[in-house]
């Protein structure tokens, strides 16, 4: 299931407006933007993150059905 907050993040995420600040983030210090989605459940978040940015992203979750999911 996937919750309204999710897809509200989900959708945040992969506006590329939204993105022009991730590159702030992604200084030659840092490295490139990294995103970690915990709890990630469907994945809807991580791979919207992933799919649509540069980002790293890492998601986790304590449910091996869940993980098994996004994946």
């Amino acid at each position: 299931m996937l919750w309204p907050a999710g897809y509200l993040l989900a959708t945040w995420v992969s506006d590329t407006q939204e993105q022009t600040g991730w590159g702030q983030l992604g200084t030659k210090r840092h490295g490139a933007p990294r995103v970690i989605d915990l709890g990630t459940g469907t994945g809807a978040v991580a791979i919207a993150a992933a799919l649509s940015s540069d980002a790293s992203v890492v998601a986790t979750d304590e449910a091996n059905r869940s993980l098994a999911l996004a994946t």
